[in-house]
């Protein structure tokens, strides 16, 4: 296998790219990771990897550019200078096409995507043309760079992804599926296996006295106004909240369900909360690190993703890493189209679905024992060390000239 090339990682949602970075260069592949200037703070890399809050290695850098408005006034021999030299690039920022594309680079790219990067910007030209007022006085910028990110997806190499629920619809009107190929979140599972649980707030300490214990890191986003502009987002959070309601009601039990307290529906999901009586049986924390959540993982009985897109993201495959049940929805009519195999999940769409899965995780504990076993072999098998090999595969594949359409993945 061929691993005489440089590798340009673009973008860090999720730290996606810092780990596949880390990853690669462990395997003795030159990868660099580009930081663009709009990166979300909790996804830089320190929030990931605490001994890199003193300092970056000389592998990641920093440049100025990333942000939709900053599109327009960088120029493209600036970003050449910043990524020249490269034989591949990744890309992973909700922009990272549409700048990659301005500079020319957008047939030597992989674009990992994230959510709003495929469903939502490469489609805000058509929402604005029904709207005269934003579509030629307010925002004229943003109709142009959906077209040009929309461009730039149909022009790249391949698209990297789990094609499930609207990401495949959008992949669909893009027709674009042709470009993609089979691959889902890699993480590094030694990081979680090897995690020691610490001390780190005082609930910590209280823990004892709670029969079951929920956790849910989960942005909040659900309320009509956050999806009536992209329905594609929604999480579904207050599905969790109702069908925790009902699982109290049912089952007199000391359980307690946490939350972050992350996204713009947060004051909508605490009015929920407090119109269900909740509030004794809620906890919220503050935005945390990656560390932070997996301390929260491992105290947890069950962890709760969301309940609307139809597959597990990071936060699924986080949480079975480290072997807890996961509850969220799996769409199993359409990964069974897709040939995917069905993972290890707890599957719930509605409130009485949650309340239902809640009340037999409690009465019957030991029947999941098997489900987290279950678990973390799946995510050692499709989102550890054997994808990463896949990705290097992709790469050399993809550098002799074949196109993405022709290349098989071993792991489905």
């Amino acid at each position: 296998m061929n691993r005489d090339f440089r590798v340009c990682l673009v973008g860090n949602m999720n730290n996606n790219n810092y780990i596949l970075a880390k990853m690669l260069r462990e395997m003795g592949i030159e990868a660099d990771l580009v930081l663009l200037g709009n990166e979300y703070k909790y996804f830089l890399p320190e929030f990931y990897n605490e001994e890199l809050k003193n300092g970056y290695p000389d592998w990641i850098r920093k440049v100025r550019w990333g942000s939709g408005i900053s599109f327009f006034f960088t120029s493209k021999n600036e970003i050449l200078k910043d990524l020249k030299g490269y034989d591949l690039y990744i890309a992973c920022n909700t922009f990272s096409p549409a700048f990659l594309y301005k500079a020319g680079l957008i047939e030597r790219t992989i674009i990992r995507p994230h959510g709003c990067d495929i469903y939502m910007i490469p489609f805000w030209r058509k929402l604005l043309k029904n709207c005269k007022f934003y579509a030629k006085v307010a925002f004229p910028l943003i109709y142009r760079i959906s077209q040009i990110q929309r461009v730039a997806i149909k022009k790249c190499l391949a698209i990297c992804c789990l094609p499930i629920g609207p990401l495949y619809e959008s992949l669909q009107k893009l027709n674009v599926l042709d470009k993609v190929v089979k691959f889902g979140v890699l993480i590094d599972t030694s990081f979680f296996n090897s995690y020691k649980i610490k001390e780190i707030t005082t609930l910590h300490q209280h823990q004892d006295d709670v029969e079951l214990i929920i956790f849910s890191p989960t942005r909040h986003v659900w309320y009509k106004n956050s999806i009536k502009k992209c329905p594609e987002a929604d999480k579904g959070n207050n599905i969790l909240i109702e069908g925790f309601a009902s699982f109290l009601k049912n089952e007199k039990v000391s359980a307690l369900l946490i939350l972050v307290r992350k996204g713009p529906d947060v004051i909508f999901s605490q009015k929920l909360i407090h119109k269900l009586n909740l509030s004794q049986n809620v906890k919220w924390l503050p935005e945390i690190s990656l560390n932070e959540m997996v301390h929260f993982y491992h105290i947890s009985d069950i962890v709760a993703d969301q309940f609307k897109y139809g597959f597990y993201g990071s936060i699924g495959v986080e949480a079975m890493a480290v072997g807890k049940p996961l509850l969220t929805y799996i769409n199993k009519e359409h990964i069974r189209k897709l040939k995917l195999p069905e993972p290890p999940c707890i599957s719930a769409k509605r409130g009485e679905e949650v309340s239902f899965a809640l009340e037999d995780y409690y009465e019957n504990k030991n029947k999941y024992r098997f489900l987290s076993e279950n678990a973390k072999k799946w995510v050692e098998k499709y989102h550890g060390r054997h994808l990463l090999k896949e990705f290097v595969r992709l790469f050399n594949y993809l550098l002799e000239g074949k196109p993405a359409k022709e290349f098989s993945p071993s792991l489905y």
